[in-house]
């Protein structure tokens, strides 16, 4: 009865039923070492990174005159098709979040897409089902990808009343307001933009190497001419795999330091929640942190 009541809540409001002690801190340790150990779709060896210039979150100087990243696209596709149903939902948002987001037929199908892709990997599933059987989310994968699709891709204002933000935008893409740049924690959307020659890397602020299962970095740099003095990259991760950090630690660990491990390296994912106005608690943000 307990497990039922806190699934519920869970749907209503993530953190309601106590999720710190649902899941124990060893739990979230052992959980991620086996992500990290069953995800044979990471792209850190089709990833060339070049640091250049050490930097600071204060400086205004340019510390990196190259592109930080250097992707060979084609097999990253090739080696995970998750690749390609992300970056086909690169173009359904506007990066100015007082500006309202309107979905179309076609957006929706597009994310529901990705869910299955996501879902179908050993990665999330795996998550899923310890979440599942900790009460944090509900059993049977249609529950499931309803959870995740409103917890994900559900529209919210951050001022204004405006509905121009949602957590998959904030984290997976970026966004701007009022000339300040928030999120973009994908390494992918990064080096989509980069690419594209709309990001201006200005030089790195720190680094710790996750062995064969990629890099963490925080950087400096400028996206469409606006500052972002610092931030966090996962460089390497595949898209289920950073979904399932997140989701895993927004709801386990919930505007808290969560604490996960890979190749026996310790970092910590930070999340913070956005609370919609049915009451459930969505992801604001949630990142890699060093």
């Amino acid at each position: 009865m307990a497990r039922f009541l806190c699934i519920v809540v869970a749907l209503l409001a993530v953190g309601g039923c106590s999720a710190s002690s649902a899941v124990s801190d060893r739990e979230i340790k052992q959980l991620s070492e086996k992500l990290f150990s069953i995800d044979k779709h990471a792209l850190s060896e089709l990833v060339s990174i070049d640091l250049q210039g050490k930097t600071y979150s204060s400086a205004t100087d340019d510390k990196a005159p190259n592109p930080l990243l250097s992707v060979n696209d084609a097999a990253t596709k090739s080696a995970n098709a998750n690749v390609k149903l992300l970056a086909a939902l690169y173009d359904n948002y506007v990066p100015d979040c007082t500006v309202a987001e309107k979905e179309t037929a076609q957006e929706k199908q597009e994310q529901s897409a990705l869910l299955d892709g996501l879902m179908a990997t050993p990665v999330l599933s795996n998550t899923l089902s310890f979440l599942a059987e900790k009460g944090l989310v509900p059993t049977g994968k249609a529950a499931q990808k309803e959870f995740l699709r409103k917890l994900w891709f559900s529209l919210y204002s951050r001022g204004g009343g405006v509905l121009g933000s949602s957590a998959f935008e904030h984290v997976f893409l970026g966004e701007l307001k009022r000339g300040d740049v928030s999120g973009m924690h994908s390494w992918l959307f990064y080096n989509h933009e980069e690419e594209n020659g709309n990001v201006d890397y200005k030089g790195y602020i720190k680094k710790l190497s996750l062995g064969q299962s990629g890099t963490l970095l925080k950087l400096r740099f400028e996206w469409l001419g606006s500052n972002k003095p610092v931030n966090s990259l996962f460089v390497g991760a595949s898209p289920e795999l950073e979904m399932s950090l997140y989701t895993l630690c927004f709801l386990a660990r919930p505007d808290q330091k969560c604490h996960v491990s890979a190749n026996g390296v310790n970092f910590y994912i930070q999340s913070w929640s956005f609370k919609l106005r049915d009451g459930f608690s969505t992801i604001g943000s949630a990142y890699p942190a060093l």
